[in-house]
Order: C-alpha cells, then structure tokens, then sequence
C-alpha cells in the first residue's frame, strides 16, 4: 500500500505540473521558479493530478496484487483531505481565483500573490478555493458516514468521484477560468462533465454485481406428485 501511494503520488505531482505549467508561464513568466528549490511556485492542477492517480494506483493495485476496490476505498478520505488542504494553499498563493463580485464575500489579494499568480488586483473576487477546501471537507465528512453504510467495494472511492466532480462543475461557474468552445465550459467543468457519467455507470454496474439477487436463478414452477 504505501509504495502504491509513493508511485502513485509522485506521478500525480509530475502530471499536474505538467500540465499546470504553460498556463503559469503565461501569467507570470517566470516558470523557472519551478526548478529552484526553496522558491514559491504554481502546485499544478488537483483535478489533473486525480486523473493521474486513480488509474495508475488501480494499475499498481493489480500489480501487487492488492484489493482493488477496497484498496481505492482506502485512499478515497485521504484524497478528499488533501484537496480540502492543498485549496487552502491555492488561496494563500492566490491562484484559482474567481470572478469579480461585490458580494460581502469579495476578497482583495496582495501585489505579493499578482506577482506570483497573476491574480487581478484592485477588485473583489469570489473566493472560490475557500468554496472548494469548505467542499471538500464536506465531502470528507460525508465518505466516513458512507463507510458505515457501504453496501460493497468501491462505493466509497466511486461516491468520492462523483461528489468532487459535482463539485467542480458547480464552483466552476464562479472560477475565472477561460471557458472552452464547447457548451461554454472550462477545461475543469467539461472533465467533470465526462466523469460523472462515467462514474455513475461504474456505481451501477457495481451495484448489480454485488446484488443479493445477482446470479441468482429462478426455478421453474413445479407440480409434485405423491
């Protein structure tokens, strides 16, 4: 299990960066900060760093010949803790910030986090990391209740799938993040978009497998004769 988390972890950090770094670039031109230990720098992407994590740690599962499922069940809290916590850092570096508003909840970020993020300065912004740590927390809260009631693995990685995706679709409409040419959604949205889905035909499929009707047959009405 913890070379499983080991692999799976460092791969995830890989990818997210990856992924995360030319958007940084462009906002503060100065990536290198990445390379330069000891120096502030973007964390990459969360969402990004799951879509690396959960399929490769499932891959070393079954290498190890370890419990997939309950293995995934295992990882699920964990992984919803970290993302509560790693959006707080996002707030305290000012990165993923959200649209303007002049709601009470309006946020003004420092010349320190401009510098190092790009976020806008001078205006009230919809404090969307805190939303989503606040989220995830929530979500938190919600698999340790579901691990008393699980009616079979996988269940509570699964519930974890579908409720960061709900949440990420939601809060995204009050991120500041460019919006993709389809339907209007950002990049982080249209992956929750196809992840839902996806994630409630596994649940289902789950379910009907681990059904106490399941496989069972039905036997023909018979007339016994004395």
């Amino acid at each position: 299990m913890y070379s499983v988390l080991i692999f799976a972890g460092l791969a995830a950090f890989v990818g997210s960066q990856l992924f995360g770094i030319n958007s940084w670039h462009e906002a503060t031109l100065n990536w290198r900060r990445l390379l330069v230990p000891g120096q502030s720098h973007a964390g990459g992407s969360s969402l990004q760093a799951l879509l690396f994590f959960i399929p490769l740690s499932g891959a070393l599962i079954r290498v190890y010949a370890i419990p997939c499922w309950r293995s995934l069940d295992v990882f699920a809290p964990g992984i919803a803790l970290a993302s509560a916590i790693a959006r707080l850092g996002c707030f305290a570096a000012g990165c993923c910030w959200g649209k303007p508003t002049n709601s009470w909840i309006g946020v003004h970020f420092t010349h320190g986090a401009h510098e190092l993020t790009g976020v806008p300065l001078g205006e009230a912004l919809v404090p969307t990391q805190l939303l989503l740590s606040g989220a995830s927390f929530l979500i938190l809260g919600l698999l340790f209740v579901l691990r008393w009631r699980k009616k079979f693995d996988g269940q509570i990685i699964l519930a974890f799938a579908m409720l960061y995706s709900v949440m990420c679709f939601t809060i995204g409409f009050w991120r500041d993040e460019p919006a993709g040419r389809l339907f209007g959604l950002s990049t982080s949205q249209l992956i929750s978009a196809i992840t839902l889905p996806a994630v409630l035909l596994i649940c289902l499929c789950q379910l009907k497998r681990h059904s106490p009707h399941a496989g069972a047959l039905v036997q023909p009405n018979t007339l016994e004769i004395a």
